[in-house]
């Protein structure tokens, strides 16, 4: 046996405890180590063993993490919410207000889902320790990310069992740990670029773009991963552009990171000149310290070296000519003016964007495979195609490095394991959904060429969906962004303020707890309510969503209600921006107008959302959804008409001005003058606007001032007639 195969046989090992934990609640007889089989081929028959014992140990429930804690302990409630034993689906990420009850027989019914994901498993990948572990890693997952770990504590009880379990398989053994973190430089201007035909292929290679992120940052957990000698599970943390990687300290292991560096600065100087990069830091800790409770501490530093990092890249001072040489034969590439033309990157960029609404599989593989589903460009070193689970040949299995679902959820009782190592870095994106759609009368205004069923709808259609079957509406995108307010401060307070306590498990189970409703529930609230959203990015602490913008407007409330639902903790919540804009705007200022309204919401007490330059608090902005309704309404009940909004746009200006201006305190009569001019003018029943319509103007006015705005904009931009 190499050493290799009892390094990644070592890791099964050690998920024994946790494992045997579970068994416990089962009332079943605890695996023995002594008994570990030698092949993996024997790994399922071994662990179907069900032997009962007479003590049942009862199974406390899972307290969600997310809903006990804060960035202070000033801010800190006494609140607590619970997650069923369920497996991993959108749905069982939410907790519960209430204890749910449990019984041996529902752990039961968990084991042998366990089992049975184990043997979901294609037979090709069990052959060895090595390529079962990653596989195996993701069914774990799956049955455990709601189970508590061990203790009566209620740090414990707070922490998943399978994060404790990552933890103790990922760190090794060794007495000094080398922590290396990765972080991806230049994320707005890799995603964000522009060139004459970046709008035409836009849906597309946003998509590719943001999925390329995560691509690179995998690839190169992966790379130091194998360089290092490290087991598959040694990344314990990789979401947003960042990877944590637990390694044996070495001077060796140093070395090798130094020329990894440099490889990946090479990378990025040759495919991106420099645009974008990958900061990579080592801090050395003990085994003590990273699994004991103080990993806070740990973070702190690791935090710090990665800033040193940052002010490192591409090692300037060292090369022997600071100035990078870069040539254009050929022009500009009309995908990135900033690159030349033929580059290989924007060609792959928009092939993902293609092929991932075609696949649900990543294939990893050292050689460039002969498939028309593979990108061109190597990444440090590897080969990515695409493919789909059901077609995989025994070929694939045996020549890929690595295979991993990249599939959605697309309902809230979908379960999250399929067989296959599970990687959460795709999205939700609109499609064509039936042959023909491209030809509905709304898209005559799009510009693309005619679309297939089942491709990305691009931009210029999406700006059609809010459009009414009688011509009514604007032509027009909403760009909604977002992300947590406070968050690092809550990942390095808050389960020390909550708990006064910090470990790795606990830093993991946050990490992943946080990612997951954007990553994994918000493709299914999309797949269900909001069918037209196109995701550019949404995991970690952040999401940036485009899509018909009145669409976009009613999603941003509810993304916030949900949100609420599933932290159950008033503690944690996002601020977020959203603008409106013709889908000729260039993709890079549709994401500059999107960041500076998300920024004047941080600017202005956080936990905020800001439309038209108007930033409300989210609880207003749930009775401005109501306001328009009833303004739409009442527009249709009593002819309202379009100059007469537009003269109510003038009189907000002089509410506002109300206390500062002593000529401004007309607001009143002239609301009052407008609606009898306008009442003579339609000719409608003045009582009823007056005793009906007039005081909602007045009332709402005094209650929303210039917020009022919002839902006049919405009113008149639903009613406005296509074209105009």
């Amino acid at each position: 046996m190499t050493q290799s195969i009892k390094e990644a046989r070592a890791c099964f090992i050690r998920f024994l405890p946790s494992i045997n934990v579970l068994r416990s609640y089962c009332s079943y007889k605890p695996l023995a180590e002594e008994s570990f089989p030698d092949s993996s081929a024997e790994l399922i028959d071994w662990m179907s063993n069900k032997e009962f014992i007479k003590d049942f140990v009862r199974p406390v429930v899972m307290r969600s993490l997310l809903s006990q804690i804060s960035y202070s302990s000033a801010k800190r409630g006494d609140n607590c919410a619970f997650l069923a034993p369920k497996p991993a689906s959108p749905g069982s990420l939410f907790p519960e207000s209430s204890k749910p009850q449990t019984t041996a027989e529902s752990y039961r019914r968990l084991y042998d889902l366990f089992l049975k994901f184990l043997q979901q498993i294609p037979e090709p990948l069990c052959g060895s320790w090595e390529t079962l572990l990653d596989h195996f890693d993701s069914a774990w997952a799956a049955v455990a990310i709601n189970l508590p770990s061990p203790g009566e504590a209620a740090f414990d009880q707070s922490v998943s069992l399978y994060d404790v379990s990552k933890a103790q398989v990922s760190v090794s053994q060794s007495e000094k740990i080398l922590l290396i973190q990765g972080d991806f430089q230049g994320i707005q201007n890799f995603i964000f670029t522009e060139g004459s035909q970046t709008n035409k292929k836009s849906s597309k290679l946003l998509r590719g773009r943001s999925f390329y992120v995560s691509l690179i940052t995998e690839l190169a957990a992966l790379k130091i991963s194998e360089t290092l000698g490290l087991p598959p599970l040694s990344p314990v943390m990789n979401a947003a552009g960042k990877f944590l990687i637990a390694a044996p300290y070495s001077e060796e292991n140093l070395q090798k990171i130094e020329m990894l560096r440099r490889g990946f600065d090479e990378w990025f100087l040759e495919n991106t000149l420099g645009t974008a990069s990958l900061a990579v830091s080592c801090t050395e800790a003990s085994q003590q310290e990273v699994l004991g409770k103080s990993f806070s501490n740990v973070m702190k530093r690791v935090f710090e070296s990665t800033e040193r990092a940052k002010l490192e890249n591409f090692r300037l001072p060292t090369r022997n000519s600071p100035i990078l040489q870069a040539e254009y034969p050929d022009g500009v590439s009309p995908y990135d003016q900033r690159l030349p033309a033929g580059t290989a990157l924007s060609a792959d960029e928009i092939k993902i964007g293609d092929l991932l609404v075609k696949s649900d599989a990543l294939l990893i593989t050292k050689e460039l495979r002969n498939s028309p589903n593979a990108l061109e460009l190597p990444i440090f070193g590897y080969f990515v195609s695409f493919a789909r689970k059901k077609d995989l040949t025994k070929s694939d299995f045996e020549t890929s490095v690595r295979i991993w679902d990249t599939s959605i959820a697309e309902r809230m009782d979908e379960v999250l394991f399929k067989g296959l190592a599970k990687r959460i870095f795709n999205s939700y994106v609109s499609r064509f959904t039936y042959e023909g759609e491209a030809n509905d009368p709304r898209y005559k205004s799009a510009q693309e060429d005619v679309q297939n069923l089942g491709d990305i709808k691009p931009f210029s259609f999406l700006a059609c969906d809010n459009v009414s079957s009688g011509g009514e509406g604007i032509i027009a995108l909403g760009a909604l962004k977002g992300d947590i307010d406070n968050l690092g401060l809550i990942f390095r307070e808050g389960t020390q303020s909550r708990f006064n306590a910090s470990t790795l498990a606990a830093t993991m189970c946050l990490s992943r707890q946080v990612n997951n409703f954007f990553a994994v529930y918000l493709p299914v609230l999309f797949a269900q309510k909001y069918v037209n959203t196109y995701t550019v990015f949404a995991g970690g602490d952040d999401f940036f969503l485009i899509g018909p913008w009145h669409d976009i407007c009613e999603l941003a409330g509810e993304i916030r209600d949900e949100f609420a639902r599933y932290c159950l903790n008033p503690n944690i919540h996002f601020s977020a921006g959203i603008s409106v804009v013709k889908p000729s705007v260039p993709v890079r200022t549709i994401g500059r107008m999107a960041e500076f309204s998300l920024e004047q919401s941080k600017d202005l007490g956080k936990d905020r959302v800001t439309a038209y330059g108007v930033t409300v608090e989210w609880r207003t902005w749930k009775e401005l959804v109501d306001c328009e309704k009833n303004l739409n309404f009442m527009r249709a009940d009593y002819d309202i008409s379009v100059a007469y909004l537009y003269r109510l746009l003038s009189i907000i200006d002089l509410y506002e001005k109300r206390n500062s201006n002593p000529l401004a305190s007309i607001w009143r009569a002239r609301l009052f003058y407008t609606t009898v001019r306008f009442v003579k003018d339609k000719n409608v029943e003045g009582e009823k606007v007056r005793d009906d319509f007039l005081p909602f103007i007045a009332n709402s006015l005094d209650k929303f001032g210039k917020a009022l705005t919002i839902p006049l904009f919405n009113s008149l931009y639903m009613t406005r007639k296509m074209g105009n």
